[in-house]
């Protein structure tokens, strides 16, 4: 068996042309050699160090691709190769991991963990879980996991927050309040009516006078008619 040096397809030793680019064989490189080079790209790479078997074996490098597109940030380019592959395996669960890559503009799995959106709800994670085995499938539900953790303790930050910044305008205000109270307190001794017991300055006679009468100006003695203005000295 031979790959084709252009796409990477896998043909056998009799074919001329590959069947995927049309590339001629000629300079295709051999099996041996390729195994050698996937087993080092699978060290390399962290999309495609996990690719499962598959039915078709030129579907290998093509993944190999899209892990080389993603860590090149090509997207576009990536999802393309994904769907060559789905064109021929429709159910290949890697090839969805790699548009869910794509879909959520991640270069690497780890990547995906710390996405700040749900993943659970598209349509390429829901085809892992559909087509994948025990590991893609375990993969994308602890991914899920994280990324709802991790969205759980940026909600409960907010919240405290927002509550600390509320509790420091609750007590702003009170502050505020308790600065004006003691010229309520003064305004409300003003209007409150008392009496002050006082001797007049003329007869001696004990009197009683409101702070609203004192505070008029002269008073009048109805004992002997005497007209004075209010003195502390005055008060009993």
């Amino acid at each position: 068996m031979k790959q084709c040096l252009e796409c990477g397809t896998f043909s056998s030793d009799d074919t001329i042309f590959c069947s995927v680019c049309g590339k001629r064989f000629s300079d295709a490189t051999d099996l041996p050699a390729v195994e050698n080079n996937q087993s080092e790209n699978e060290q390399m790479h962290n999309y495609d160090e996990k690719i499962t078997s598959t039915t078709h074996p030129e579907i290998v490098p093509l993944l190999q691709r899209v892990g080389l597109f993603l860590e090149d940030n090509e997207f576009d380019r990536a999802d393309e190769y994904c769907e060559r592959i789905l064109d021929m395996e429709p159910t290949n669960a890697d090839a969805y991991l790699g548009k869910l890559l794509v879909e959520f503009r991640c270069t690497t799995r780890e990547q995906l963990k710390r996405c700040q959106v749900s993943i659970a709800d598209s349509k390429n994670y829901a085809k892992i879980i559909r087509f994948g085995d025990g590991t893609q499938k375990s993969f994308v539900i602890n991914a899920e996991k994280a990324i709802q953790a991790e969205i759980s303790r940026q909600t409960e930050i907010r919240r405290i927050t927002e509550e600390a910044t509320s509790n420091r305008k609750q007590e702003k205000i009170a502050d505020d309040e308790s600065e004006l109270e003691p010229g309520w307190q003064e305004e409300s001794d003003e209007t409150e009516e008392y009496y002050i017991d006082i001797a007049c300055p003329y007869c001696h006679e004990e009197l009683s006078y409101t702070n609203w009468q004192i505070k008029e100006g002269e008073l009048i003695c109805p004992m002997c008619d005497g007209r004075f203005v209010y003195d502390e000295g005055m008060k009993i």
